[in-house]
């Protein structure tokens, strides 16, 4: 390096610059290949262990394709030895354990001294134990984390996780996909709506036979399908969305209602056309709609002035519109392929709503005028218990300047900062944040 500035200094004047800008760049490419060589090693791969992350990350498991709805099932390897048949928790037909496949543990990367932040999934060191683990950060140091009613408080504040966490968390209860024909879950709300159910998952409905311009709803009708076939409810009742685990096939526990859902509609759009969604809980009755022509969502809630959001071109840009709602943690999350439109808070009345039925969130899709929808997935949010179990209980975790609150994603079997003697984890404790899952 001495000599190339010795042969610099000897240079013209006017050649200078020149050199210069070049000598720049070849001390950035240095710098920038020692960083990518610092990347490199702090890159560090590893397995899951168990099944506490799950359906999100998963330990050794048993892999089933069900013969009734198709859809794919993961199992706990050592909870699905306990029984002979295994049970598909979306439509309830029963495959025999040792028809099923066993698949290795997921995975990792893991990003050794990353800044952590909430909802973050990490590798540490289990507290008391010479063994490492992967949990999800729910409380950050120097915070009151409580659990009530489900959900995750920090200093008497609800939690609302952002998209990109809701997406990681969910878990999946319905995709119209995936639907065994026998057992359907929607159904006209009006007898005199045409509505088609094809085989494929998608849905096409007609104009209203008696109300020029009306909304032709169908209605999600949810059965308990992880227990016995025998056991399902008649079509007419509505049955609650629990807080089940298809991937826990042998643990008896009280269930708890769900009202935290996302709705994710795959629409075609068309022109004087307009596609609609209830959602109902005890909350309120809140009714979305949105008019290709208009370009505009309106949001109705039980009888309050009605919104407007005007939406941008690139909303019906694709032949296909993916539209996502979402009313976890107590607010209103509305995406068109991908993009925020609308997002509001779920102001809880001073009196909860009374009636019995809704005991779970009730979800409506309809349209104004003939419209097909591709496919419907429904997901639910994690339902937090305390370290007891029991419906209605508490827990709270008075956390140290250095000290993080991790829970795991599958809340029944998951052993944590619930059960954990010394309940936060040390930031030197923590070995780094999961970054995704390889192959």
């Amino acid at each position: 390096m001495n000599l190339l500035y010795s042969r610099i200094a000897r240079l013209k004047p006017h050649q200078r610059p020149a050199v210069d800008v070049l000598c720049f760049l070849i001390l950035m490419g240095v710098a920038l290949l020692a960083g990518c060589k610092k990347n490199r090693d702090q890159i560090r791969a590893g397995k899951v262990v168990g099944g506490s992350m799950a359906p999100s990350f998963l330990g050794q498991h048993l892999f089933f394709e069900c013969r009734g709805c198709h859809s794919t099932v993961s199992t706990d390897l050592e909870q699905s030895n306990q029984r002979e048949h295994l049970i598909c928790p979306f439509c309830g037909t029963l495959t025999e354990r040792n028809s099923c496949a066993k698949r290795p543990a997921d995975a990792v990367e893991i990003a050794i001294g990353s800044p952590i932040e909430r909802w973050d999934v990490v590798a540490f060191q289990v507290p008391g134990l010479d063994e490492s683990g992967i949990k999800r950060v729910v409380g950050l140091p120097g915070e009151k984390i409580e659990i009530r009613d489900g959900n995750i408080f920090a200093d008497g504040r609800l939690l609302q996780k952002p998209i990109a966490a809701q997406r990681q968390m969910r878990i999946l209860i319905h995709d119209s996909a995936r639907t065994d024909l026998e057992s359907p879950r929607w159904f006209p709300v009006n007898p005199d709506q045409s509505f088609e159910f094809n085989q494929e998952g998608s849905f096409q409905f007609g104009d209203l036979a008696d109300e020029e311009g009306g909304i032709g709803w169908v209605e999600y009708r949810h059965q308990r399908c992880y227990s016995r076939r025998t056991d399902r409810v008649p079509e007419s009742d509505l049955v609650p969305i629990e807080d089940v685990y298809g991937y826990n096939q042998s643990i008896a526990r009280d269930l708890n209602p769900v009202s935290d859902l996302i709705i994710e509609l795959e629409v075609v759009p068309a022109s004087k056309r307009q596609v609609c969604w209830l959602i109902s809980h005890r909350f309120g009755e809140f009714v979305f709609t949105v008019d290709f022509d208009k370009r505009r969502l309106r949001v109705s809630n039980s009888g309050r002035p009605e919104t407007i959001v005007e939406m941008d071109e690139s909303s019906l840009a694709l032949p296909v519109m993916r539209i996502e709602c979402s009313c976890f943690d107590h607010q209103f999350l509305v995406l068109v392929n991908g993009k925020t439109v609308s997002q509001f808070p779920i102001e809880q009345p001073r009196q909860e709503r009374a009636d019995t039925e809704i005991r779970s969130t009730r979800l409506q899709v309809g349209s104004r005028g003939s419209l097909t929808i591709n496919r419907i997935r429904i997901w639910r949010d994690l339902h937090y218990l305390a370290a007891d179990g029991m419906p209605g209980s508490t827990q709270l975790f008075n956390t140290t300047t250095d000290g993080y609150v991790l829970l795991g994603d599958n809340i029944p079997i998951s052993v944590d900062s619930r059960h954990w003697e010394t309940a936060t984890v040390s930031g030197q404790q923590i070995i780094g944040r999961i970054l995704q899952k390889t192959e």
